[in-house]
């Protein structure tokens, strides 16, 4: 009686047999496709995304509110925001759930770092949709110039 050999898949890049209940390739360490490691990290949580980017939409429609940021010209980049704001957010709860720092005591540097450009995104759009203090400041700036600029035209026309 032979034993019957355990299923395999072939390794997209190696070429190595791969047992199928294994994540990474025994020879070269890609990871394998569906493996349980993405599910671990998140990589593969497209509803998460989603159901936080939905949450931010509503936020920043919210937050934009008698604003020039609800026009519908600003659509997408109410979108793009609000997905920042998701990923953002995700990466910020992995990280609380994991620890800033890897089984071995370092520090996740590859992780922090893309949450510090994921929060400088988000920062980046809501400047761009007049939702921090400084795009407010400079708006508020731009109207009283614009006023300024009104009244010495309406001077001159009297003038004239």
């Amino acid at each position: 009686m032979s034993a019957v050999p355990a299923p395999s898949v072939r390794c997209g890049k190696c070429q190595r047999p791969i047992p199928v209940d294994v994540d990474r390739c025994p020879g070269c360490g890609v990871f394998t496709p569906g493996n349980r490691a993405s599910l671990v990290h998140g990589a593969a949580t497209s509803s998460d995304l989603a159901i936080e980017t939905a949450k931010a939409v509503e936020e920043l429609a919210t937050a934009l509110e008698g604003g020039p940021g609800l026009e519908a010209r600003y659509v997408h980049a109410r979108m793009s925001a609000a997905r920042a704001i998701a990923r953002s957010r995700l990466l910020a709860e992995y990280l609380e759930r994991v620890g800033i720092l890897d089984g071995r005591g370092r520090p996740r540097t590859s992780h922090l770092k893309l949450l510090a450009d994921t929060e400088a995104a988000v920062l980046r759009w809501l400047d761009a949709l007049a939702c921090t203090p400084s795009a407010a400041a400079r708006l508020g700036v731009d109207v009283a110039r614009t006023q300024t600029l009104a009244e010495q035209l309406a001077r001159q026309r009297k003038e004239t």
